[in-house]
């Protein structure tokens, strides 16, 4: 064997991988690594054979891998699959490793970068705009909301949600990804909360949630960045399957002294029971109307404006939460709007 082809051989056998015949070239998996080497001349059809029915072994463990409940966590993997997973390279503190640092440190010339300007922004092409304000105390507030459609990459059925951040804290949120796994990338992802409009901040309509696909979409209609009172108007009723609605139009409202309105109306042909929702991940307490989301610096209040009389409902998705292994728990926030009541509207200010 040459000496090239004999550090190639070391090299895999350090990977977990074992050089099953120099000829053949077959390579064989979940054997341990360290003894460099290749397995001693015999006879070559039996090694193919040998590592053929290996592979396969390994075929079916990777297909068992898949087998679990959705949400499942697999952390015990077969020890047959050891040797297909790479290690992570040890952190090794070299004079190559240590130098660049430490002259970037002797170069510095003890200036800080500007801190960069946040502001107000409209991406028209991917239908995303944000909008920044501050309170009184005064402490920022920035509302980024979408549009788009439910047939985006990495879709979520998430058409006219926001995200309110005020002063470092997220209020109301985006849930961000499930928890991946066979049915996570199946014609049932769409079941999973993370990825459903009943895990956004939207509402539902006679029953319905939004539906994937590039068909239901939304679109920006209106954005008003020039005045103290900034105003975003989104048309979000095609993402809905709901033969009834003809339009719903959202209106985010961000006012000069920090607070946030969230409107939504819907012109139906028959009368439909609609119900708003609002998601996060703080604590919440509720009273009637009244919502109040604690955070580590802050306190929000949430107040339904319209319609009278509606009331907060608080549901602890716990069992969804869990199953797609979050850090904490997320809260949705709801009420619902009687059929026939023309808007719902509700309003959030910083109180401490």
């Amino acid at each position: 064997m040459s000496r090239a082809r004999r550090r190639w051989v070391e090299r895999q056998d350090v990977a977990g991988f074992r050089v099953s015949s120099e000829a053949g070239g077959h390579a064989v998996a979940g054997e341990e690594s360290g003894a460099a080497g290749v397995e001693s001349d015999g006879d070559e059809p039996h090694r193919q054979a040998d590592a053929e029915a290996h592979r396969d072994g390994v075929e079916q463990q990777v297909a068992r891998l898949g087998d679990g409940q959705d949400g499942e966590r697999h952390d015990h993997r077969p020890a047959e699959l050891l040797g297909l997973l790479a290690e992570p390279a040890p952190l090794a503190l070299s004079p190559g490793h240590t130098t660049p640092p430490w002259r970037h440190i002797a170069w510095w010339d003890g200036k800080r970068p500007e801190r960069v300007h946040l502001g107000d922004e409209w991406l028209q092409d991917a239908g995303v705009v944000r909008l920044v304000g501050t309170t009184p105390s005064p402490a920022p507030v920035v509302l980024v909301a979408k549009a788009g459609h439910n047939a985006e990459n990495h879709n979520h059925n998430d058409v006219g949600t926001f995200i309110l951040h005020i002063d470092g804290e997220t209020f109301l949120t985006d849930p961000g990804r499930g928890l991946y796994s066979r049915s996570y990338f199946s014609p049932t992802r769409y079941e999973n909360l993370f990825c459903s409009s009943f895990g956004h901040s939207l509402p539902v309509i006679g029953g319905q949630l939004q539906a994937a696909g590039a068909a239901y979409r939304g679109e920006i209609v209106a954005c008003d960045l020039a005045g103290p009172t900034k105003r975003l108007v989104m048309s979000i009723g095609g993402a809905y399957p709901v033969p009834e609605l003809r339009s719903l139009t959202r209106t985010l409202t961000l006012g000069p002294d920090g607070q946030f309105d969230c409107e939504d109306r819907p012109d139906l042909q028959s009368p439909l029971e609609v119900e708003e929702a609002f998601v996060t991940w703080l604590e919440v307490t509720v009273s009637g109307a009244i919502a109040k989301l604690t955070g580590q610096r802050h306190v929000v209040e949430l107040s339904i404006a319209e319609p009278a009389g509606a009331r907060f409902h608080l549901e602890v998705l716990e069992e969804a939460s869990r199953a797609n292994a979050k850090p904490a728990l997320l809260k949705r926030l709801s009420f619902r709007v009687p059929a026939g009541s023309p808007s719902a509207r509700v309003q959030a200010r910083l109180i401490a």
